[in-house]
């Protein structure tokens, strides 16, 4: 019995790497869309709007296996009732097959600016062969900038959705 599940382990292999049902793509693309809401607080009050509608187009490079891990990167837009552009970065993990985890920073440069920590926490979901649907909770909070009144900050809380093209 003992001889039998000794044998299973080793072939199926242990831990996080064997719970996942895919390999973590090497590469992968994504182009997202978000919304949601910004709050912020002015002379002692808090406020809460409608956040800017957030188009991004990122890239996503795995550089650890085991967790697996992904560097992300690419252009970041707001608009609908403004317009700004700049970039995002991100350390994704991804624990389980369909589960992501990422931290990063957000910079918004034109035509003013925004300097904020972004996390996040979603799921993706394959639809066939380098094609899959994505979706997160995301949660950035802008601490400096042109943009900023003095000694405040701005959080935007959104749900973002994606879809991602990538190559395991």
């Amino acid at each position: 019995m003992r001889l039998a599940l000794l044998t299973a382990v080793a072939l199926t292999g242990s831990g996080t790497a064997a719970a996942r049902a895919e390999p973590q793509p090497l590469w992968a693309g994504e182009v997202r869309l978000g919304g949601g809401v910004s709050l912020s607080s002015a002379q002692g009050q808090m406020g809460m709007r409608r956040s800017p509608l957030t188009i991004a187009a990122t890239a996503a490079i795995a550089v650890h296996d085991v967790p697996p891990l992904a560097v992300v990167g690419g252009l970041y837009l707001e608009t609908l009732d403004r317009t700004a552009a700049g970039a995002t970065a991100a350390l994704r993990l991804t624990p389980g097959a369909h589960m992501r985890l990422a931290i990063g920073a957000t910079l918004l440069v034109a035509p003013y600016s925004l300097y904020g920590a972004t996390g996040s926490v979603g799921a993706c979901q394959r639809a066939s062969a380098g094609l899959a649907f994505c979706g997160d909770l995301e949660i950035t909070t802008f601490i400096a900038g042109s943009d900023l009144a003095e000694d405040h900050a701005v959080t935007q809380v959104q749900l973002i959705g994606a879809v991602r093209f990538d190559a395991p």
